[in-house]
């Protein structure tokens, strides 16, 4: 009985761990300088992000900053590598304020991310477009990844507002 028990205990931890996988610092409470600990973007000064104490959980949340806001303006930041399986997953994040996510990827790392999906690009549905939020709201995106592989999660946001704080927090990954 007490070795079904212990198998039983092993199996559940077993099927946790392969469903779930996590964003490291997906909740944006580790900061080194002006990102947030393991994340990155392709500018030499990513002076459009700042720690924001407006969080959904934790103490801090990411603000992304959109001034001055420039035409065809947009901010683009990826998280730090993750090992996928093949299959089906569903991203979370929570955004509160003003602003319009161009896309959401999972993109290979030696892939280009982008809007455009390709098979080292898997775009997540539905798009996310417009968002206004005055309190924190939850969305969820599906991605198939077709093959196993390190990836990226990349987010491009096209525009904000200087008026109302565009903010992103608890970020997750999961699988199924």
């Amino acid at each position: 009985m007490k070795n079904l028990a212990l198998s039983l205990l092993f199996l559940s931890a077993c099927f946790f761990t392969i469903s779930a996988q996590e964003i490291k610092n997906g909740n944006f409470e580790d900061w080194k300088g002006a990102m947030p600990a393991g994340w990155a973007c392709g500018y030499k000064t990513p002076n459009f992000i700042e720690k924001s104490k407006d969080a959904h959980s934790g103490k801090t949340s990411m603000r992304v900053v959109f001034t001055p806001q420039k035409k065809n303006d947009n901010r683009r930041f990826h998280g730090p590598d993750v090992d996928l399986n093949a299959g089906k997953y569903t991203v979370s994040l929570f955004l509160k304020g003003e602003g319009e996510i161009r896309y959401v990827t999972l993109t290979e790392k030696s892939g280009k991310p982008g809007s455009a999906p390709s098979e080292t690009n898997i775009v997540g549905t539905p798009k996310i477009g417009a968002a206004n939020n005055a309190d924190w709201k939850q969305y969820d995106l599906q991605f198939t990844i077709p093959a196993d592989g390190t990836y990226q999660l990349h987010i491009g946001i096209n525009s904000g507002s200087e008026d109302t704080p565009f903010l992103l927090d608890d970020i997750s990954i999961k699988k199924g």
